[in-house]
């Protein structure tokens, strides 16, 4: 349910651990996600990791693998 301050609790979740995360931190949006591809393609976009148009799971399972590239 929207207005119940969830953002604000995760983004200071995400400050407060920020130190023991190496990687980092990120927040995504899934509040308008209807499908798999749909989480695949939010989550790629927090993590500023474009995806082709084919095989958009695959394509992510490698930007988590090496997040860094």
């Amino acid at each position: 349910m929207g207005g119940t301050s969830k953002v604000r609790l995760f983004t200071q979740f995400g400050d407060t651990w920020l130190g023991d995360s190496p990687g980092g931190v990120w927040f995504c949006d899934l509040s308008e996600v209807l499908s798999v591809n749909g989480i695949v393609s939010a989550v790629t976009r927090a993590l500023r990791r474009p995806l082709g148009k084919d095989e958009p799971v695959a394509q992510h399972s490698l930007a988590i693998a090496d997040p860094g590239s």
